[in-house]
């Protein structure tokens, strides 16, 4: 699905006003931070802009390590105060929880603290490193003439083998971490201990809001016990978006496939469950954990650092023990999309056994046993029965389509071509309104068209 360009220009305004307020705030930015360092004759030694943030690099003259004070970007942040409250919370608590080496968080404070009018603020030390991304990237062309970001091709072993190794390691630090709940991390003041408390702020719902224009308040939910009411709830979603995106169709050959895939997805969650891990325990999960937020040494390969973990929440287990979707840097499903999935394949196979044999090595090291608790066994059954793409459907709301389609479809349900689907699935709905009384089959509002006949086959011609 398309995004919602018509809100690009309304997106562009804010970010343009919240950039001119940012560029005339720098002096008041200085004073918030000398705020907390207690010294006020600090220098700005670089900026730097994310996604969703844009970030100063603050020293001072005073033997201390230098902070990097963060606000959200109007028009790409949508839940600005949530997201930054969430992320606070899972930085401090993997600080006292693992030995993942992350940014120590020196304050932070709402938009209603921050002077600045640049919304809510956090300030965090600086850590010294490369992007484990700007290490393994390459620019490619795209037909379009644009490029994108793949991994080298070319690069060594020698140099992934180690970086592959610090990354295990971390893969295994979140995996041994456990919660009862599907939602976002929080302090308990009267039990003094942390808590899944709030709902689970997701990537994909800040893009729903973002890029297709979904009402904030139709996002509302509260935490989740169980995967499958997860997953429900997510394909709800879909239809939402689905409904609510105003370029979401472009005819109604469009509209009954996207139905169709909505509806059969949701119908197929149960088979990419696991009843053993169905009700917890969740794990640790990051939208955006990848090479992009990964720091590291050049000269050593050791990782110093992984930063930015935001939209990060207790998830299903499967999330976490899925393949990792930066792998190559380029989302597997856009990959099989430009070049289909044995070429895909061909490429991520060789770097996905070279991942799981650090996980192997660790898990040995660490004493760790048991087919369902073993992270490597975990992420290679997800690889060969499809949940892989199954986890990358749910969270994506664009690409549920080609996903739907082109890897599960047929998977579950058996061989059909998609007209046939799409017709068995509207002869079946005609056969619901039936038995509940109506005697009216359901008829399409429009001419009678080729289209219309390729989709409405007679219900003797389907295959069950």
């Amino acid at each position: 699905m398309d995004f919602d360009h018509t809100l690009d220009a309304e997106r562009n305004r804010l970010m343009a006003e919240w950039a001119n307020t940012f560029d005339n705030s720098l002096l008041d930015i200085g004073v918030v931070a000398a705020r907390y360092r207690k010294n006020p004759r600090c220098t700005l030694v670089s900026k730097h802009c994310g996604s969703f943030n844009f970030s100063l690099r603050l020293h001072w003259d005073d033997d201390g390590p230098d902070w990097l004070i963060r606000f959200p970007v109007l028009g790409k942040a949508i839940f600005a105060e949530e997201k930054y409250q969430n992320e606070v919370a899972v930085m401090r608590f993997i600080r006292q929880n693992t030995k993942i080496p992350i940014p120590e968080i020196i304050a932070h404070g709402a938009a209603a603290e921050n002077p600045t009018g640049l919304g809510p603020f956090m300030i965090m030390t600086w850590l010294e490193g490369t992007t484990m991304k700007d290490l393994l990237e390459v620019r490619v062309p795209t037909p379009d003439g644009n490029s994108e970001g793949v991994l080298n091709p070319d690069i060594a072993n020698v140099t992934l083998n180690p970086l592959y190794d610090g990354i295990a390691r971390i893969l295994l630090d979140l995996w041994a971490l456990n919660f009862d709940k599907i939602g976002s991390l929080g302090y308990d003041d009267v039990s003094n201990s942390w808590k899944v408390n709030r709902r689970p702020l997701t990537l994909g719902m800040n893009e729903f809001v973002r890029l297709g224009g979904i009402p904030e308040d139709d996002l509302k939910s509260g935490t989740f016990t169980s995967s499958l009411d997860y997953f429900f709830h997510s394909s709800e979603l879909h239809k939402l978006h689905l409904e609510k995106q105003l370029n979401s169709i472009f005819d109604s050959r469009d509209c009954r496939e996207k139905y169709t895939c909505r509806h059969l997805f949701r119908s197929m969650i149960p088979s990419f469950v696991s009843s053993k891990d169905i009700n917890g325990p969740f794990k640790l999960f990051c939208d955006d954990f990848g090479p992009g937020n990964i720091l590291v040494n050049p000269s050593t390969l050791e990782i110093t650092g992984v930063i930015d973990w935001e939209f990060c929440y207790a998830a299903p287990a499967q999330f976490s023990a899925s393949p990792p979707s930066w792998l190559l840097l380029k989302r597997p499903d856009h990959w099989v999309q430009d070049d289909g999935l044995q070429h895909f394949l061909k490429h991520y196979t060789p770097k996905f056994d070279m991942l799981l044999s650090s996980l192997e090595t660790h898990e040995a090291e660490r004493g760790l046993s048991g087919a369902d608790e073993i992270l490597s066994i975990r992420m290679r059954r997800s690889m060969e029965d499809r949940t892989i793409w199954f986890n990358l459907a749910v969270r994506n709301g664009w690409s549920i389509d080609f996903v739907y389609w082109n890897l599960l479809d047929n998977y579950i349900y058996g061989s059909a071509s998609m007209t046939e689907r799409v017709a068995g699935q509207q002869a079946a709905a005609s056969y619901t309104v039936t038995e509940r009384g109506s005697k009216a089959n359901i008829e399409y509002q429009e001419e009678e068209d080729i289209e219309k006949r390729e989709y409405w086959l007679p219900p003797t011609a389907l295959v069950v």
